[in-house]
């Protein structure tokens, strides 16, 4: 994605987040009332300056964006649905690497499902 002869990068990534017991020796998935507590979610990262608006939160500003990519019929035909657009800084230190900016809100959207399924167990 090029933003004033600028190149960033956009990327993707599942998350996954579940719980487990231990029964004897066994890892199980965890139910709650028949249902086991796992979560799916794909993701894109794309950089802030994608936004038109910098008031506006990633839902905002790029559920339409989402809407229109889930439409798509070789995503439908896949069963393939994104949940949500983060967006990253495009400010980098040296040494940084841009990449690794979207790769942490990705790491960062995990980290909160993850809180909250662990409120859901107690």
């Amino acid at each position: 994605m090029a933003y004033n002869n600028q190149l960033f990068p956009i990327i993707a990534g599942q998350v996954g987040v579940g719980c487990c017991t231990r029964v004897g020796m066994d890892m199980q998935p965890l139910y709650y009332t028949d249902t086991p507590m796992f979560e799916r979610h794909l993701v894109i990262s794309l950089p802030k300056k994608a936004k038109t608006n910098d008031w506006d939160d990633d839902f905002l500003a790029f559920e339409n964006l989402r809407k229109i990519i889930n439409s798509r019929k070789d995503l439908v035909n896949r069963n393939i649905e994104f949940a949500k657009i983060l967006s990253y800084s495009t400010k980098v230190e040296i040494g940084d690497k841009i990449e690794n900016k979207g790769i942490a809100t990705i790491q960062d959207y995990m980290i909160e499902r993850e809180k909250f399924m662990v409120s859901e167990l107690v």
